[in-house]
């Protein structure tokens, strides 16, 4: 009975950690991991000048860097040096039961590991590269396997901008291994609080004085990848405290907290000689006679002091890491015996023998969820749905001709119909004699449901006049396409939340949140939003706007590719007010 409630304890504890924050357990946060890479390239230019990485590779390696910290590898950029070990559950440490990790080390090039069903968890963290540079990596940034031996091939099979991607990937783990806790296994669940310092260090607001530290500096040349994190985990682990193992001597013997202390601006700080001989600030004393030591002090200097010797070592050795790549990649192409094709699993082959089947499967599953009633959804909701726009009409030139065929306006060679309260019975006729029934029907529920829908939306009925739906309101003045090398401008509208994992009905109910940070309303009328593959083109007809502050969010199904609106009385897209003050649905 007790085992079975520790394992109900254990089970709990490590939800609650996966659903927490994921600043949880980062180290650095993911623009101060995307500076220090950048830092460490300019560094590694300056030492290596005829082997300088070009300025269009640069942005691979920053966004590689970044993505390594998805949900939930981070869980593996741990490693302990002094009892060879990942993030691992230790009560004289934290009560937090936190599992067994494989140590970063190790992980750095464990594909088996990677590609373990648990960490094919979509990405959280948005990419800094264009549409133009992700398509010059393709599938790759949906993959999971980014460790060394594979970055090599893909160097040395020419693909240079997959192998910087995973590169970065690399980089991140040896700048986790320069973070006090992360050598230390110290969790730190919201509580770190040298990342929380730290994470103010981006490329748009760098530490102005970390090159001028660099410049008497060197890179470390090494054999092996894995000795640079020996040697850096050692020093952070040796030289520095973590919030949960402060003078904790019993687990870590270093380092050696001295007897007397010094003071700086009127203030007690603790102190040891680090493994350079040096003197070097551990914490500060909040009171003249406490023993009690803290990282935090008012003007920040303890932190400010790991930040500078701990940033310097990050970017020395993530330098060095850059070389070693380079040199073994130039060593494995000279080797007529490197495997520049990656070996498949056995999985992997069976899969490939079978994937026309399975995907055949899928189209017909994909059919007949296309002719499944949403009612279930619907009859919770204040509307009712009229019709499906088809987004998926590949053989058209057009946007909007795969709208056309759907659309209210399909009666006959009419350009507009006015759909109002005196003449939804014609409308429903003219769909009853192009034989699209089903729409007949909903239009139908429309009018039943008037009262319901005039609730919602505020409308009265002395204003609920004729609203004019026209096909010419949804052709754009301009395709637009995916693949560009514009930089997305982020001054009006954003994606601003991705449903990526449907809803409570079907995971196929994906949604996309559009919001308004113009500070006034912003008219989208024409505007269009497309997906990688450009299958789904959306464009937003005339008059839609959103107001200010606020935002909207549409529905797409994307099993059969279709959008799905809803029509009220008055011929309008519906606009559904949330319980949330900034907030609107346009479904």
């Amino acid at each position: 009975m007790e085992t079975r409630k520790f394992l109900i304890f254990k089970i709990i504890m490590l939800l609650v950690l996966f659903f927490s924050p994921m600043r949880a357990v980062f180290a650095y946060g993911i623009d101060t991991h995307a500076y220090l890479t950048d830092e460490s390239i300019k560094f590694y230019s300056q030492k290596f000048s005829s082997d300088k990485i070009s300025s269009d590779l640069t942005s691979y390696l920053l966004d590689g860097a970044r993505q390594e910290d998805n949900t939930p590898r981070w869980m593996n950029h741990f490693y302990d040096p002094v009892y060879d070990r990942g993030l691992s559950f230790d009560l004289k440490i934290d009560p937090l039961y936190v599992g067994y990790w494989e140590k970063s080390k190790d992980w750095v090039n464990d594909s088996d590991s990677q590609n373990e069903f648990k960490y094919k968890v979509p990405a959280a963290i948005g990419s800094v590269l264009t549409a133009a540079q992700q398509k010059n990596i393709g599938a790759i940034t949906t993959e999971t396997d980014f460790t060394w031996d594979k970055a090599i091939r893909y160097y040395v099979r020419g693909e240079k901008e997959r192998a910087m991607y995973m590169l970065g990937h690399i980089l991140h783990l040896v700048q986790d291994t320069s973070v006090p806790d992360h050598t230390r296994n110290d969790p730190h669940p919201g509580d770190s609080v040298y990342e929380d310092y730290t994470q103010k260090y981006t490329v748009d607001n760098p530490d102005t004085e970390l090159s001028k530290r660099l410049i008497s500096k060197d890179t470390y040349v090494l054999s092996d990848f894995k000795l640079y994190f020996d040697e850096l985990a050692k020093y952070s682990n040796n030289n520095f405290y973590s919030v949960d193992t402060i003078n904790k001597t019993d687990v870590y013997e270093l380092p050696v907290l001295q007897t007397k202390s010094i003071k700086i601006n009127g203030r007690n700080f603790a102190i040891t000689n680090n493994v350079e001989g040096k003197q070097q600030l551990l914490g500060f004393y909040e009171y003249d006679n406490s023993k009690i030591i803290k990282l935090v002090d008012p003007q920040y200097v303890v932190l400010s002091s790991y930040w500078s010797r701990l940033s310097t070592k990050s970017v020395q050795y993530s330098a060095g890491v850059i070389d070693l790549f380079f040199r073994e990649a130039e060593k494995a192409k000279n080797d007529p015996n490197f495997v520049r094709d990656e070996p498949k699993s056995f999985l992997a082959q069976v899969l490939d023998t079978t994937k026309d089947y399975v995907f055949g499967i899928f189209n017909k599953l994909g059919n007949l969820v296309s002719q499944f009633n949403f009612s279930s959804a619907e009859t919770n909701s204040d509307f009712k749905l009229v019709t499906e726009i088809n987004l998926a009409n590949k053989n058209s030139d057009k946007i909007g001709s795969g709208i056309q065929d759907s659309a209210v306006t399909t009666a006959g060679n009419q350009n507009n119909v006015v759909v109002n309260d005196n003449n939804l019975s014609a409308v429903e006729a003219k769909f009853t004699d192009t034989q699209d029934e089903d729409v007949a029907e909903k239009l139908s529920q429309v009018n039943t449901d008037k009262q319901l829908t005039d609730k919602v939306f505020g409308i009265n009925k002395d204003i609920n006049k004729d609203v004019v739906v026209s096909q010419n309101q949804i052709q754009p003045a301009q395709v637009c396409v995916f693949n560009t090398s514009k930089t997305a401008s982020r001054q009006k509208l954003i994606i601003n939340e991705v449903a990526w994992m449907g809803g409570p009905v079907s995971a196929n109910d994906e949604w996309i949140e559009l919001k308004n940070i113009s500070g006034s309303e912003l008219d989208i009328s024409g505007w269009q939003v497309l997906d990688k593959d450009e299958n789904i083109k959306i464009v937003f007809p005339s008059g839609t706007k959103i107001k200010q502050a606020k935002a909207c969010v549409f529905l797409i199904i994307s099993a059969i590719w279709r959008m799905r609106f809803w029509l009220i009385p008055t011929g309008r897209l519906v606009i559904l007010e949330l319980e949330e003050p900034w907030s609107v649905l346009v479904i």
